[in-house]
């Protein structure tokens, strides 16, 4: 069975509102970077990794690699 999906608005700048309980559920805090792309008629919005959070995920992965870390951070910020 389909959850119940909320509904909102889309503004003259072409602004959305997240519902409050919406951004809960998946984590979303204020001015946190969001990815978003267009698919099949929908909107996808995803949580961006802060460089961080990449970062220390990394660890570790490229230590004897002779990767740029310039270039894995250039990576990072295409998405």
């Amino acid at each position: 069975m389909e959850e119940k999906m909320e509904k909102t608005t889309v503004e003259g700048q072409g602004r959305v509102f997240l519902p409050k309980k919406l951004r809960e559920r998946a984590g979303i805090r204020p001015g946190q970077d969001m990815l978003i792309d267009a698919k099949e008629g929908e909107i996808v919005l995803k949580t961006a990794k802060s460089w961080k959070e990449f970062s220390t995920a990394l660890k570790g992965c490229v230590a004897s690699s002779k990767i740029d870390p310039l270039q894995v951070k250039n990576i990072w910020r295409q998405g």
